[in-house]
């Protein structure tokens, strides 16, 4: 996927405070009216909260390692606010992905990777173990932490292949 796709699929999110750091990125600034934004091609789209703390902890702490992968170019926004971010590949071939997803049934948020033969699960958030209303700082914190353990899962499996 072209970066001018990517940034057309996800031009209209807003209220985000990471500051662009890579193609695919998020942007805090302020959008266009919606008629220019349709007429240029663009158009709104939603990223659910969990997805998007996850996004920015990527894009604002971790665009080196993104860039670096080559997943600066491969995201891409699903229409219930999850998203998907590929790995570079040769055509007919799958190098593996890193994406969001929501277990309705348990109410839980997934981060999740598959690349090469590592093919692992992180919890975000489990709605169905709340009590009361949710501290979003702490939430974040145990998003933060999921994506990191995650970057640091797939650095390791790359290792182990590469020794």
């Amino acid at each position: 996927m072209s970066s001018s796709k990517v940034t057309r699929n996800i031009s209209r999110i807003s209220k985000l405070t990471a500051k662009p750091r890579f193609r695919s990125t998020i942007s805090s600034q302020v959008a266009p009216s919606e008629d220019e934004n349709y007429t240029k091609g663009f158009y709104p789209v939603y990223v659910h909260h969990v997805s998007k703390v996850a996004l920015e902890r990527l894009q604002k702490d971790h665009s080196s390692w993104i860039e670096s992968k080559g997943l600066d170019s491969g995201l891409h926004i699903n229409p219930n606010g999850t998203f998907t971010l590929s790995f570079p590949a040769k055509e007919g071939f799958d190098s593996g992905r890193i994406w969001t997803s929501y277990d309705s049934s348990k109410k839980q948020h997934w981060l999740s990777v598959y690349r090469h033969k590592l093919a692992v699960r992180f919890l975000l958030k489990d709605n169905g173990q709340l009590t009361g209303q949710t501290d979003s700082n702490r939430m974040s914190s145990q998003i933060h932490a999921a994506v990191d353990q995650m970057l640091h899962s797939i650095d390791r499996a790359e290792a182990n292949r590469s020794s």
